[in-house]
Order: C-alpha cells, then structure tokens, then sequence
C-alpha cells in the first residue's frame, strides 16, 4: 500500500490547527532521507548546518527497541561515519526512511541514531529538549505492534475491514494492545506529537489534536466522539457501550465537545466530520492543566521502563512542555509546587501481574511518586469516595481561627519542598529531595487487615483508613506517623502521609491515610518534619 497520498492530505488538515506544546526549534541532529527521483543513502546532518531557506519539515520514530545490542546506534566512534552514510538500518528504520520520503519530508528523527548513545552529556542535553522533538515534528511514525527493529512498520495484517460500519472508532482499542503501548519512553512521545501515524497489525490510523482517521475511512472523526481527550462510553451502537481511551494532555476539554453531540443517537457515517471549536485544544487554565498532569502521571507509572533509573528522564519533555503553561511553577520530581499536597496525596495499585513487589527509587525523595517503580494513582482523581479538589487541598494552608467544627486549636500549617537535579536536565533526575512540613503530627502502630495487606488501620483508632506503597504491611513495624496534609469541612475528611523514621531528624514516606471523622485531629499536636 503506498502510505503518500492519505496520509499527506491528513497531514495537510492538521497543520491547519494550532499546536500549543511547541515553539520553533529544530533537534540538534537530523536524518537526512535524501528522497528525490533516485534516493541515497540516508545520513546524519546537524540542524544548525541547513539553511534558512531550507524545509525543515521532520518526522520522528516512536518504536519499542527490543534487544538493545540490536537496536542500530550512533557512538562517539560511529559519528563522522553516519554523517556521510547511516548502513545496517532495522527493518523498521528503512520503513520509516521509506515513508518519510513517499510523503515529502526530507528529515526523520530516531532517538538511537540522533542521540550519542555512549555520551552521558550528550544524551542529558538532548532529553532536555525532548519536548521540542516530538511536539515540533511534522508528524510521528509510531511502530505500534512490532516488539523491536526486526517487525517493520508495514507488518503482516491479522485482520482488515469494518465488522461495525456505523462505528470505525471502535477500532481505536487495538492501539492499547500493542507492545509500543507498554513502553515508558514512548508515552511522552505519544503526548507531545501533534500529528500521529500509527501502523498496527490491522490497519493505519491517524490522530491529531482535532481528529482521528482510518485507513479504511479517511474521513476525519472529530476527537469528541471519542472523548476530547478523556475517557468516555460511547453509545448509540448496536453492540451496547465501548470504553475507548485515547487520553492525551494537550487534546481538547470533554465539556467542549458535549453541547455538539447528541449521544443518544446512531452515528451515520456520512456525518461523523464535524468541524471541531476554535478553542477546542486550548487549555487555558492552569488548574486544568495541573489536573491533567495528575492524570498522565498515572498513566505513565503503569508503563514500563527497562531501566527505573529513567522515570524522571523518560517523561521530561512532558513536564517541560507542561512548564510553559504554568509558567513561574516549580517542577519537584513529578510534582508541581504549585500543585504540592495534590501532587504528594498518591498511592500505590496493586498489580496483579507483577510476581515481586515493586522497588523503591533510591535517589528520589520517598514523598514522590516517582519513588515507586509500579502503578500509582492520585486522591484526587481515583473514582471512588476520596475524590480531593485542589480547593480542598489548600484548607489546612492557612491560619485557623477555630471556627472549623472539628478542629479547635489554632496553627499554622507550612509545607515547603525542594530537590537538587543531577545532571543537564532541569526536568530529568535528581540526586536528592527534601519536604518540610509543619502541621499536626501523631503517631500510631498499624494494625492488619486480614482481606488486604496493603490497607489497613491505625492500631487504637479505627477513624483510619491506610494504603501502604508496599504490598505486605508486616514489613513496617514500630512506630509510624500520621502527618496531616488536608482537611474538608464539607465532606468531613482528612488526608495526610504515613511516615517512619530514617535517621534521628528525618523520615521517610510509607503512605497515605483517610480518615471520615475530622473530630479525631484534635488529638493531633503540631510539629515540624523533615521527609526525604
């Protein structure tokens, strides 16, 4: 199949919407596809080399490397060498060269080959900017069901051809199945691209900030039919109710898209392009978007990394990009100051695959989310009863003058955070973190919970609802620490970490508490910790 003309036209409808995560700048290198009449070898060119005048225009690679000593690299060594001829390409790499060139972009970017591979700095440097390499392509090439290289893009199909013809979009799901899926790396990739092209073992599908098409319907499905951007049912199909997650940050707001869709009603075919609102992929609120980072950084901590030492590094280019919205907030290990008792009230998600418990980082402060190499997800967001608003949050932020009806003594509540970022990559690790909080403080025993290690109560008070991060809660014994952070008089709640002692004058974060009855507080006493 030539894959020119329908993604072309796709491509030249999207440019016409705007994108708001990138600003003008080219990575710093670039493969040069050489297309034309009679191609030639690819080779590597540095961007600030071409011309003024030259088309720019680039495509990026999204792809699962596989067995590493496979993946076609360029070394310190191997340098002057791509620069006049890249040999030994995958399989899936020449598909990308191919496509690129059949749909009129000179320049692709593959993170193996456009990145020195055994160049710390090198590599430091350009996750830095790896906001700007994804979000300022043209569109990227996502590899979604091949494992490695050795798959292509154009891999064999399965299946072919619409079971559901009043619904192409129900074929969506297939793209959660893919091993790309998986990868931790390539979530941010997915994020921040404009312009999506995704091969799968079915069919190619399109997506942009606006629309999504097929390769069996290139008609464009404006993005609300299947969520803006959140999850959502679907109805009005023969079939009942599909679920079809297709979240992106930077999409449109789900309430945007509602007053344009009758939901009750069949979807024809003829009908599904509607052209999306002028402000449709515009966040303009930072609460929003704050709230948004809440919901990517659960969906990225149930991605995997080969190595945890990349959790921070890996969804870099996401939290600068987000950076640029909130402008004058402060990025503290994946959590934004701005946003601080939100960002610190996680808890970890049993997996029911994993066979060992998950590790904790051991250069990431235990308060971050970051820390926890598994599946977290957030008071604020979770759909059950410890639903958290940022407003909610903040009422224990300030000076209390007793007029709260469960809490009767007076304080000051203080939080402050800070962490020191190793490397090149204001965004990317850190060597160290530190919390100090003072608020209301009391210390407890826990007590086990014979249907679930995980959660469980404070011994003496059975007010206490505990998640612990780790799956056993006999590996914490002694005294712990129930450390306030929030407070609702309107749902009569509170929430605050867990902590146990590191050394004499620090602690360090185990979990999180609930507690339905704020009346218990008052047995509190006020102190000031430090947590690392």
């Amino acid at each position: 199949m030539d894959p020119a003309h329908p993604l072309q036209g796709q491509a030249d409808f999207c440019t016409k919407t705007p994108n708001y995560a990138t600003e003008s700048s080219l990575p710093t290198r670039l493969i040069d596809v050489n297309p034309g009449s009679k191609p030639g070898t690819p080779r590597l060119v540095l961007s600030a080399d071409l011309g003024e005048a030259t088309d720019c225009r680039y495509t990026a690679l999204s792809h699962c490397w596989g067995v590493q000593g496979k993946v076609p690299k360029t070394l310190r060594d191997t340098l002057i060498q791509h620069q006049e001829r890249i040999i030994g390409l995958s399989k899936t790499f020449e598909d990308a060269v191919e496509v690129t060139r059949q749909i009129g972009v000179r320049y692709l970017w593959i993170d193996s080959l456009c990145i020195l591979q055994d160049e710390a700095n090198d590599f430091q440097k350009e996750c830095s900017r790896m906001s700007l390499v994804y979000a300022g392509s043209y569109c990227m090439l996502s590899a979604a069901d091949t494992e490695d290289g050795s798959g292509g893009l154009f891999i064999p199909r399965t299946s072919f051809g619409l079971q559901y013809p009043e619904h192409p979009i129900n074929y969506w799901t297939s793209l959660l199945k893919g091993p790309l899926s998986t990868r931790g790396w390539a979530f941010q990739e997915h994020q921040l691209s404009p312009r999506i092209v995704h091969f799968t073992n079915t069919r190619i599908l399109w997506e942009c900030r606006t629309c999504v098409a097929f390769e069996d319907f290139p008609s464009q499905v404006y993005r609300g039919f299947i969520g803006g951007g959140f999850l959502r049912r679907i109805p009005g199909a023969d079939w009942g109710v599909k679920k079809i997650n297709t979240w992106r940050l930077f999409d449109g707001h789900q309430e945007r898209y509602e007053k344009e869709i009758d939901w009750g009603l069949k979807i024809p075919r003829s009908a599904v392009h509607i052209p999306p609102p002028a402000n449709s992929v515009n966040p303009n609120y930072n609460e929003d978007i704050r709230t948004r980072w809440l919901r990517a950084a659960e969906l990225y901590s149930a991605r995997n990394l080969t190595h945890e030492a990349d959790k921070l590094p890996a969804i870099s280019g996401l939290a600068a990009a987000v950076a640029r919205l909130v402008e004058g907030d402060v990025y503290l290990a994946g959590i934004w100051e701005g946003d601080l008792i939100r960002g610190l009230l996680w808890r970890s998600v049993l997996s029911d695959t994993r066979v060992t418990p998950p590790k904790r980082a051991s250069n990431t402060p235990s308060w971050s989310w970051t820390s926890y190499c598994g599946r977290i997800n957030f008071l604020a967001s979770v759909n059950d009863a410890y639903i958290l608003s940022r407003e909610m949050a903040y009422d224990l932020m300030a000076m209390l003058d007793g007029s709260h009806p469960a809490i009767k003594v007076k304080y000051i509540a203080s939080i402050k955070a800070r962490t020191s970022v190793l490397g090149l990559d204001p965004f990317g690790s850190v060597s160290s973190g530190t919390l100090q909080i003072t608020t209301l403080i009391k210390s407890y025993g826990i007590g086990t919970n014979p249907w679930n290690n995980r959660c469980g109560t404070l011994k003496g008070d059975q007010n206490f609802q505990i998640f612990l991060d780790d799956e056993s809660s006999q590996s914490h014994s002694g005294v712990v620490f129930a450390v306030l952070l929030s407070g609702s008089d309107g749902k009569e709640s509170s929430f605050g970490l867990l902590l146990q002692k590191s050394h004499l004058d620090t602690f360090h974060r185990i979990g999180i508490f609930y507690t339905w009855n704020t009346g218990v507080i008052n047995s509190f006493r006020l102190e000031t910790l430090t947590v690392v």
